[in-house]
């Protein structure tokens, strides 16, 4: 290394930089590829009725949560992506501690999260909820994690009803 010249050493890490460039490249092809492959499944097309989740977001729920029935309640698959209250609790004394238990898969948490944020700007009901949560005070993140929760419901029930999403 330190025989090469500068202008050498500037040269390779441009070439591997370039061949880092045309793997990112050849993967999101790959990945746009698969999920065209993927688009013909009708809960893949079912969950992209609801505002706020795409592609790429509804390759990540079907990724995570798998089977639905593996949930008995709207609440398990809210446990399941750690959206759930942390409870702290002592003989007669029950804390809540308002943070979020993060017990669950961090990748489902993220995906929704990042759905509920656009769904709130879109959808009546959740928009109505999000600016509820702000107006009582509460921060982006908290009332964001709020219609994080009601966004998974809505996942369960459209996955589960085989029917698209109304708005309405």
């Amino acid at each position: 290394v330190a025989a090469m010249s500068e202008a050498a050493w500037n040269a390779s890490v441009q070439d591997a930089f370039q061949a880092i460039q045309d793997s990112i490249v050849t993967a999101r092809k790959t990945l746009h590829k698969e999920l065209a492959a993927s688009a013909s499944g009708t809960t893949f097309t079912r969950l992209q009725t609801i505002p706020g989740i795409g592609p790429y977001v509804a390759a990540s729920l079907i990724g995570e949560i798998q089977t639905m029935e593996r949930f008995n309640t709207a609440h398990a698959l809210t446990a399941y992506a750690g959206l759930d209250p942390r409870i702290r609790q002592s003989g007669k004394v029950l804390n809540s501690t308002g943070r979020l238990t993060k017990r669950g898969s961090s990748y489902l948490r993220r995906s929704i999260f990042i759905a509920a944020s656009v769904a709130r700007r879109y959808d009546p009901s959740l928009k109505a909820l999000y600016d509820k949560k702000r107006a009582e005070g509460k921060s982006y993140t908290v009332a964001t994690c709020v219609v994080a929760r009601r966004l998974l419901a809505i996942v369960r029930a459209v996955w589960l009803s085989g029917k698209d999403y109304d708005v309405a």
